[in-house]
């Protein structure tokens, strides 16, 4: 397990990719498999940044599903299970296949980031 950033410098990152996520939305919503990846890798960033923030060491993994479910004493991973799968897909699905999202998709990720943002935020030790 590995924490190679600090807490604030994944939050910047994070969001950096649901800014560039949105931005690309507005520039081209047919750009789908671009903005799914910002958006996985945003909710990826501000979980691990929680994780950061509460002491939890956490793997170098995608898998949000995973992620969650390090949340001691949480049932946030069962909750949200239809978002983290669907967003942990698009972060091997851009780069390993062809499997482009449609734009319905893509809007619906960006639901799905920000509740899983947003539980995240509101966890309490």
């Amino acid at each position: 397990m590995a924490q190679p950033e600090n807490r604030e410098s994944l939050i910047a990152r994070a969001e950096e990719d649901y800014l560039a996520a949105e931005i690309l939305r507005r520039e081209d919503d047919e750009l789908t498999t671009v903005i799914c990846f910002h958006l996985q890798q945003y909710a990826e960033k501000m979980i691990k940044a929680r994780l950061n923030e509460i002491g939890i060491e956490y793997p170098t993994r995608h898998n949000i599903m995973t992620l969650l479910a390090m949340f001691p004493e949480s049932n946030m991973a069962e909750e949200l299970f239809e978002e983290a799968t669907a967003l942990t897909d698009y972060a091997t699905s851009s780069r390993y296949n062809s499997v482009v999202p449609s734009v319905e998709q893509m809007n619906k990720a960006f639901t799905q980031a920000e509740r899983i943002v947003e539980a995240v935020k509101k966890y309490k030790p």
